[in-house]
This record gives C-alpha cells, sequence and structure tokens, in this order.
C-alpha cells in the first residue's frame, strides 16, 4: 500500500528513537526497554484478570463481588506502573500517536490471535469471539485528544488477531469528565448510561461475543458501563482485553 511505503520512506528520512533511552526503535520503545514493562503474573482474578495478592481459588476477586460485573472475562498483559505508566502518558497526553504501532506490536507478541487467546481466556470450546470493538471515546474528547488510542493499538493489533472489527456498533453518547481523580463509586457514578448500541447496529451485535480493546482498566467502571450497553442490546458475551491494568488496592 502506498501508505505503507510512505511509512517505510519517512523512518528512513528521519529514524525513530526510543522515548526512554534514544537507541534507534522503529515503535518508539527499544526491546530493552519495552522488557522493563511488568508482566501480569499469576495468581489474576478469573473474572476481572487483576493480579491477586494471594493464591486462594475462586470464582472472582472481592473486588469484582462488589459491584455488578457486566464483563464475562477481563484480562490484561502488564501492570500499569513505572516505564508503562510513562508510556501510555506519553501516547495519550503527549500525543505520541507513533506509539500505538508498539502497543499493536507487544499485544500481537503477547496475546496473539484466537488460538493463543484461548489460553489467556481460559474459553470454552465455541465461546470465542465474533467480533473486535475498540473502546470509544466520546467525539468532544476524539477532537480534543485528535485521536482514539484503543482504535489506534486495535489497527496494529487486528492483522495479528483475525477478528473482524467494529469500531461503529458501540458509541460513547454522553460526553464525562475524566476518571482521573475521582473515587471508585464516583467513576462507577460518571460513567452510567455514557455507552450504547446505535439502532442500526444491534443486529450486528445480537447473539454475538464481543472482545473489547482497551488500553487501560482501572477500577473497571468504563469497562463495565460499555459492556452493559453491548449486553442491552443483545451480545451474548462481552470480553475484555486490556494493554494494562492497575493492580487491586
Amino acid at each position: 500500500m502506498l501508505s505503507d511505503l510512505v511509512a517505510s520512506a519517512a523512518g528512513l528520512m528521519f529514524p525513530q528513537h526510543c522515548i526512554f533511552c534514544g537507541e534507534m526503535a522503529e515503535t518508539l520503545v527499544c526491546d530493552d526497554c519495552a522488557g522493563k514493562l511488568t508482566p501480569v503474573q499469576y495468581p489474576i482474578c478469573p473474572r476481572c484478570g487483576k493480579p491477586l495478592k494471594t493464591g486462594v481459588a475462586r470464582s472472582e476477586c472481592l473486588h469484582c463481588s462488589g459491584h455488578k460485573w457486566r464483563v464475562d472475562i477481563a484480562r490484561a498483559l502488564f501492570v500499569y506502573e513505572g516505564e508503562g505508566r510513562e508510556t501510555l502518558h506519553r501516547f495519550k497526553y503527549g500525543r505520541r500517536r507513533g506509539l500505538a504501532r508498539f502497543f499493536g506490536k507487544e499485544l500481537s507478541r503477547g496475546a496473539g490471535d484466537l488460538n493463543r487467546l484461548g489460553a489467556l481466556f481460559n474459553w470454552e470450546f465455541g465461546e470465542e469471539p465474533d467480533m473486535a470493538i475498540p473502546m470509544p471515546l466520546h467525539r468532544w474528547k476524539r477532537f480534543l485528544r485528535w485521536f482514539n488510542q484503543s482504535e489506534l493499538i486495535l489497527k496494529f493489533y487486528a492483522p495479528a488477531l483475525g477478528l473482524q472489527v467494529e469500531p461503529s456498533v458501540l458509541k460513547r453518547t454522553r460526553f464525562t469528565r475524566s476518571q482521573v481523580g475521582l473515587t471508585e463509586p464516583q467513576r462507577f457514578a460518571n460513567v452510567r448510561k455514557a455507552f450504547a448500541v446505535p439502532e442500526q447496529a444491534a443486529g450486528r451485535v445480537r447473539g454475538k461475543r464481543v472482545l473489547l480493546i482497551d488500553d487501560l482498566v482501572t477500577t473497571g467502571a468504563t469497562l463495565n458501563a460499555a459492556a452493559l450497553a453491548l449486553k442491552r442490546a443483545g451480545a451474548k458475551k462481552v470480553y475484555a482485553l486490556s494493554f494494562f491494568t492497575a493492580t487491586l488496592k
């Protein structure tokens, strides 16, 4: 494709460097610095996928049991801390769009296609997702940021994932304040009824298993609100894959 040729030519003329160490890095994070990200380690909650401090077997952690959880299974690759936190901040708030390639590459390597995701999610046979949906931004938030980070990440992950991508079936219909600085109850209240499936798109969701893609899960409030909208539209299952997850307090 012409865009790929242009990108390759630009890479030769203006080589990319790692945002941390300054070494050459096509994806803006070199392999050595990428190795400093903290992987999610077992034991994890079977439902939300957050790391647990104990190995006590249960169907869900105390955090999940404290809410009416709409996501069937959620998983993340890395813990939101250190270099990971810095990388995401530069991507979202520093507008380093080029980092989307790094996130997509790491998802391709760490999560892979449906077969490898099956091991991560422990799906039952026949319960694999039918489509992937990036977490939507409200149109004003997208205008202010210039891009939807989850949509960009999925663009680079989709070829390895091998699922149909449906960015238009879930909409963020209400502009909400930032979740940063809010307490957990405030976060859940802030995003209540913030998502909807347009009537003309409901048929594409009804009876389907959906994989939501997001950059970061903290309390899971946004994820939960999005999953509720999808299930109200008839989605059979809602799974979620995020690049980062915050640890339980």
